[in-house]
């Protein structure tokens, strides 16, 4: 890395917010299964869940109501890991989230708070 001018940085587990580590694994195991849902389908759910977040309702609701309308529970988690993984769906990883609780709002983002660990 060193002949490549790439800057290495050390870091232990115990140096990283242990909530947002957990959170990045659990969005990982998703990140390999992208949806098939058709792209009106993701746009309409991306919506779904943004609004979600910004009222309170958990993301199981967003999820009943696109089942209702015959979209498939698993495809309906994916967009939603998708759009956390990809920041559409802006919450905050640093707290503890489940589908069946209201998404709390990014307060830090993880990009500014890890940022120095990233520059040259």
């Amino acid at each position: 890395m060193k002949e490549l001018g790439i800057r290495v940085v050390r870091v232990a587990k115990e140096q990283l917010d242990p909530v947002f580590t957990t959170n990045l694994l659990r969005l990982l195991k998703f990140h390999s299964q992208t949806s098939e849902a058709a792209p009106h389908i993701q746009a309409e759910l991306l919506d779904a869940y943004c609004e979600a977040l910004k009222t309170g309702r958990p993301a199981n609701l967003v999820i009943n109501d696109f089942v209702r309308a015959g979209v498939d529970s698993d495809e309906c988690r994916r967009v939603l890991f998708e759009g956390i993984w990809y920041r559409k769906v802006r919450i905050d990883l640093f707290s503890g989230w489940m589908i069946d609780h209201p998404m709390i709002p990014e307060r830090r983002d993880p990009l500014v708070v890890y940022g120095h660990l990233f520059t040259r």
